[in-house]
């Protein structure tokens, strides 16, 4: 007995989960002020404590910080919010309004940030500065590390067991990741020389009346 099967025609992948990873072209441009900027107002203020461990946790408002290479991030992070949120869409055109929100981050060597997740928002993510210098020895340093939002997924194991695992995404100076705001995540402790820096954000979707 033989089947008609073709995994590109017949097989439906449903139930994913979309996680971006952006390049942001200006980055060695406008990185450098953006780092110094950040490492200004830690020494100025003191940390916000949310679910970070240790590490400097500014407000809420960097977007609206006086650096011309912070307007070049804001309007990126809104690009890349406006595209996620058309894949969800399944449109080219969106005629909404995008609220953003953003924070910084500095995470030496030792800090780390809770299992959380986003409320009220629809898309969060996060763009980094500076990777630091994780140390080799532990290869999940300064990750973020998302887990399977499906309960019960690992209840009993599937061959390549692909499901209820969690994913680990290295920090990389220049890039943004963006998932949806209901998605478990954490950063593992940073070990390693240096700073690790990043710009995290949240962003809520206002949908224009039809």
């Amino acid at each position: 007995m033989t089947i008609d099967y073709e995994p590109r025609r017949d097989l439906t992948m449903s139930f994913a989960t979309p996680i971006a990873r952006i390049r942001v072209k200006e980055a060695a441009e406008i990185n450098p002020g953006i780092e110094k900027l950040i490492l200004e107002n830690e020494a100025a203020d003191a940390s916000q404590l949310r679910r970070n461990v240790g590490g400097w946790h500014s407000s809420d408002d960097i977007l609206d910080w006086p650096a011309p290479g912070l307007s070049v991030l804001k309007e990126s992070i809104r690009d890349a919010v406006t595209q996620m949120t058309k894949l969800t869409l399944g449109s080219d055109t969106f005629d909404g309004r995008l609220v953003l929100t953003a924070w910084a981050n500095v995470m030496r060597h030792g800090a780390y940030h809770q299992p959380h997740t986003h409320a009220h928002c629809h898309w969060s993510g996060i763009y980094y500065v500076d990777a630091g210098q994780p140390d080799p020895d532990w290869p999940r340093s300064g990750t973020i590390e998302v887990q399977d939002p499906r309960e019960r997924t690992e209840m009993t194991a599937t061959p390549g067991n692909p499901f209820g695992q969690t994913t680990a995404i290295p920090a990389e100076a220049g890039t943004m990741i963006v998932f949806p705001s209901w998605l478990n995540h954490w950063v593992n402790p940073y070990y390693g020389k240096g700073e690790r820096i990043s710009i995290s954000f949240n962003g809520r979707v206002i949908q224009s009346r039809s």
